[in-house]
């Protein structure tokens, strides 16, 4: 039962250290080709009188702004990436080795699924 545990827990640190260099490289090709988004808003034109009050299109100033596109990384992200990869393949691990557990030897080599 330790051994199905261990080797599963050992193959989810090694899938989540896989998966946050992954991460690492998507988001410095993401921060470093990013495009930049831009974004206006025009004046709004007088329709006549608010019936709804003050709030609506009325009160839009007109103003443009750029947006560029990154993705930041924390040390508290990659410290979750990992835990969450260990926890995985602790459950499934042990799991398996409970079920492996409860067969007897005889029918675990009899029956292969």
């Amino acid at each position: 039962m330790r051994q199905v545990t261990g080797e599963s827990l050992l193959q989810g640190l090694l899938g989540g250290a896989v998966g946050v260099v992954l991460g690492l490289v998507g988001a410095f090709v993401i921060t470093a080709f990013g495009p930049t988004l831009d974004a206006t808003v025009g004046a709004a034109e007088d329709q006549g009188p608010r019936i709804f009050g003050p709030f609506g299109q009325g009160a839009v100033e007109p103003s443009a702004t750029e947006v560029a596109l990154d993705a930041p990384i924390s040390p508290t992200i990659v410290l979750w990436a990992i835990g969450l990869a260990l926890l995985g393949g602790l459950v499934a691990g042990a799991v398996g080795s409970l079920r492996a557990s409860r067969l007897r030897p005889a029918d675990a080599l009899r029956h292969i699924d």
